[in-house]
């Protein structure tokens, strides 16, 4: 659903899930069955917006994510926050997640 309709790049989904990998290792309790969801939409929110040229505004977003737009405004918040505004991923962080991604695609594949 994500892919379908966020309208961004396959760059923000490895992206995005470096952002969720950096908060899990720092505040690993806060990722749980009930705010994974939260979470994957505003992390897909902040590397669209950092990664993209074109964006959508946040009520299109909120929209895909099945949550208000006051909660994603406030979920982006704290989530950049929480990363301490460090959205900077380097190329070898990158190609590592990329990777990742890549190799856990295959192995549910096969």
């Amino acid at each position: 659903r994500l892919r379908e309709y966020m309208g961004c790049s396959i760059e923000c989904f490895v992206i995005g899930l470096v952002y969720i990998d950096r908060l899990a290792k720092q505040y690993s309790k806060i990722i749980s069955p009930k705010s994974v969801h939260r979470l994957v939409i505003a992390a897909m929110v902040l590397a669209a917006k950092f990664q993209d040229d074109n964006i959508y505004f946040n009520d299109h977003y909120a929209q895909v994510g099945g949550i208000t737009l006051q909660e994603l405004n406030s979920l982006e918040c704290h989530l950049l926050e929480l990363l301490h505004w460090k959205l900077y991923v380097s190329e070898k962080e990158f190609d590592l997640y990329r990777e990742l991604l890549c190799c856990s695609g295959r192995a549910s594949a096969e």
